[in-house]
């Protein structure tokens, strides 16, 4: 599958062809290190406009939801460090208003993120804040979901070098298929590490991609290739800090499993503002009917990450599949 690194331009009125996390659209800028549509199904469409926005016109009744997001029921809006605004709604599309120097790295990266999550929440498709790899043998994905920071790129990046296929980082669509079972969704084929964690993993200084504004690299090279299909889902694991010497995994009872889902939405804010929140609670519930949500506590410690991936392999090895009584 060719990247947009490589600066193809396709032949469909001069557009980009993209399926992220499911959402399927079209740019007529390029988003660098993001893989093209490689067709096939889609969770959900959206139309691109690129036209002026000369004022935002967010509503009073909007809720501000941080990273440079307003929200209202049926509506996003985006004005993120003076790069340009955008809103969105599922009826009349994806209207874009950003600079034309933009740096695209940065682009990609609120595009991917921010936009695309907004789209999801609007299709009421839960969006996980995770990195997602899928086991090499087994084919079924494991999701590992944590705060902002607490090592679970890191840890997805470890398991890559150990043959795991990576499926998406930070932001991971989770649908059910035709017969119900869930299904993660590949993201953005490009983790977002620290120097310190990519040195932690092997990975050579000169893998990843610098960011304006953000403190981590990109990096899509150095292990497994990336996964470019949905993947049945077989488990959701969360990183809490403790303070044993080795980690600890134990399986959480369906009401904590529920509200781990829950807490670790990605945009979580925006469920309230577009009046989402019933349709929200039974998605995370349901979800925790199909698929095992475990706990796995450990030190934040670089020094501990082999014992990590140990754990979350040797978890792996006792899973049933997905679905499976």
């Amino acid at each position: 599958m060719p990247l947009l690194n490589d600066q193809i331009r396709v032949d469909e009125g001069d557009l980009y062809p993209y399926r992220v996390s499911g959402v399927r659209f079209k740019l007529s800028r390029p988003l660098p290190l993001v893989a093209y549509d490689p067709g096939g199904q889609a969770l959900a469409e959206i139309a691109v406009t690129s036209a002026p926005l000369p004022m935002l016109l967010v509503p009073e009744t909007a809720l501000d939801v941080g990273a440079g997001m307003w929200a209202a029921p049926g509506r996003v809006w985006f004005s993120p460090r003076q790069a340009g605004r955008a809103q969105v709604d599922l009826n009349a599309g994806l209207t874009l208003d950003f600079a034309s120097d933009i740096d695209p790295h940065w682009l990609a990266q609120y595009f991917c993120a921010n936009i695309i999550s907004a789209i999801l929440h609007l299709s009421r498709i839960l969006p996980l804040h995770a990195s997602c790899l899928v086991h090499p043998v087994t084919g079924r994905a494991i999701a590992l979901c944590a705060a902002r920071g607490a090592g679970k790129s890191t840890l997805a990046a470890m398991l890559r070098q150990r043959g795991w296929l990576p499926l998406a980082d930070d932001v991971t669509a989770l649908a059910p298929d035709v017969h119900g079972a869930p299904q993660a969704w590949p993201g953005p084929p490009r983790f977002r590490l620290t120097a310190a964690a990519m040195a932690a993993t092997g990975l050579p200084p000169d893998a990843g991609v610098s960011l304006p504004y953000v403190k981590k690299l990109l990096v899509e090279t150095g292990g497994a290739p990336w996964y470019v299909g949905p993947a049945p889902l077989t488990a959701v694991i969360e990183l809490t800090d403790g303070t044993a010497d080795r980690p600890v995994v134990q399986r959480y009872p369906s009401h904590i499993s529920a509200a781990t889902l829950s807490a670790n939405t990605f945009r979580r804010r925006l469920i309230g503002a577009l009046g989402l929140d019933l349709g929200h609670a039974a998605q995370c519930l349901d979800l925790t009917r199909r698929v095992p949500v475990f706990g796995l506590t450990r030190r934040r410690d670089l020094g501990q990450l082999g014992l990590l991936a140990d754990a979350v392999e040797e978890l792996a090895g006792t899973l049933a599949p997905a679905n499976s009584p």
